[in-house]
């Protein structure tokens, strides 16, 4: 589950013909060498080793794209995040990009296929349209001493210098912040129990994001953008939004529909006559909440049973480049971090809990009719915590470690990844350590993401020193 791959638990010894599995090494990649007829060369985005490949040769001098859709080239699929070297795109380079891109592929024992032709069959998409983006260079500044966490922060550090081979600055936020000038970063990275001594770096970071950094908070290092009082970020704590659950109820509604593709019956969408009744999700399951004060009182005593290393099961969004390369439901490691509220106009990535469909389905207005249920005992069925739970669905959280039955109900639905446009910049929240100590690399995946696809994929504007 650290690494984000399927796990199961035999209830039972193993058995006797078992044998213990032999891990091979990984095959010599076997990718073509391009030659001249190649138009591009390709690196399949699933291998979380692209994005490695992508700083490889964006820092080697290559323009480079990431696809936000998968398509197929040659009669072979590219999951989406996958690395693009196109050879429009270098023009008047004397390097020869082609055997570039191929020598970065076999350092990182991925392969690179090269394609003769842009065009995608159907409608998926071709080379060059709008779902090709361009990949800015990442110039990276990660925030260093005071309180900040030591093992968050060293995690992030071996992550940009072992696996990404990403060249980085450290701040050090001790220093006065008159003295660094931040113009020549368009990544900051703010890491665990940043905030302690930050007042005087806020608008400066603030400034620095609407001109068009991304900035990159992780666990309480986002408390100086989730107070009330903040104008970088509208995602809030959930202690402090306890009077505005519907809203933020409102959000998990439309991400399910979204997600689930829910429309209305083909005759009310092409009808000419305006009909009279309509229906709103919200109004049409869970029942009605306890007064503020009851809220508040119940928060206090759950909080008291939050985890402190449980794995749990977030639902990702499969069209939002953050979730380039992860599987849903995807395991995440949280450990006491803060619990984010996000409702729409912010872009939620990863939520915490995964729906299901129920193993017994819900009855229709006419079985609970005939069952003697009164459609008000359907529409009044206990939320799991603030949020209700679409119908004809289950929501699973806990995958390993100890979840007492208080926390469920404050996590689930929470917002563990999201993304907010401000000014020509982008802010990015964790709500934990996605790169815990270096073992999650399951979820290590979106911070990947975050760092080196963000500039050219969030902000519009990216700054240049």
């Amino acid at each position: 589950m650290m690494y984000g791959l399927q796990a199961y638990m035999l209830p039972m010894e193993l058995p006797r013909s078992a044998t213990a599995y032999a891990s091979a090494k990984l095959p010599a990649t076997s990718s073509p060498v391009p030659n001249d007829q190649a138009v591009a060369v390709i690196i399949d985005g699933a291998d979380d080793r692209s994005v490695a490949a992508a700083v490889r040769l964006v820092r080697d001098g290559i323009e480079v794209r990431v696809s936000r859709k998968s398509f197929n080239l040659q009669k072979q699929t590219f999951a989406r995040g996958s690395v693009v070297v196109t050879q429009l795109d270098q023009r008047g380079r004397r390097q020869d990009w082609r055997q570039a891109v191929h020598k970065s592929a076999q350092a990182l024992g991925l392969d690179a296929s090269p394609v003769t032709t842009g065009f995608g069959p159907g409608d998926l998409p071709d080379l060059g349209g709008e779902y090709f983006v361009r990949v800015e260079p990442p110039r990276v500044a990660l925030m260093m001493r005071d309180l900040i966490d030591a093992y968050g922060y060293g995690s992030i550090w071996h992550l940009l210098d072992h696996r990404l081979h990403l060249p980085h600055s450290q701040l050090n936020i001790d220093l006065p912040r008159l003295g660094t000038d931040l113009a020549r970063y368009n990544v900051l990275i703010l890491p665990n129990r940043f905030g302690a001594h930050s007042a005087d770096w806020i608008p400066v970071i603030e400034a620095w994001v609407r001109a068009g950094g991304t900035l990159i908070a992780i666990g309480s290092g986002t408390n100086p953008f989730t107070k009330s009082e903040s104008k970088l970020s509208q995602v809030r704590l959930l202690e402090n939004v306890l009077d505005q659950l519907d809203e933020y109820e409102l959000a998990i509604w439309r991400e399910w529909m979204a997600s689930e593709e829910i429309m209305p019956a083909p005759s009310s969408i092409w009808s000419n006559r305006v009909r009279a009744e309509t229906a709103f999700p919200w109004t049409t399951y869970g029942g009605p909440r306890p007064a503020v004060e009851e809220r508040k009182r119940r928060d206090a005593w759950q909080r008291l049973f939050m985890p402190n290393g449980a794995l749990v099961a977030g639902r990702v969004d499969r069209e939002h480049w953050l979730t380039f390369g992860c599987q849903a439901p995807l395991p995440l490691l949280i450990r006491q971090g803060p619990v984010l509220m996000s409702k729409p106009g912010t872009q939620t990535a990863v939520r915490l809990g995964f729906f299901a469909a129920s193993k017994a389905p819900a009855a229709s207005s006419g079985e609970a009719e005939s069952s003697g249920e009164s459609s008000a005992d359907t529409q009044e069925k206990p939320r799991p915590g603030w949020a209700a739970t679409p119908p004809g669905n289950d929501l699973y959280l806990r995958m390993s470690g100890l979840l007492w039955p208080e926390a469920t109900h404050r996590l689930a639905n929470a917002a563990y990844l999201t993304r907010e446009s401000v000014g020509a910049g982008q802010v990015i929240l964790f709500a934990d350590s996605p790169n815990f100590r270096a073992s999650t690399l399951g979820s290590a995946r979106l911070l990947m993401n975050a760092l080196v696809y963000g500039p050219g994929l969030g902000a519009r504007q990216p700054i240049r020193p």
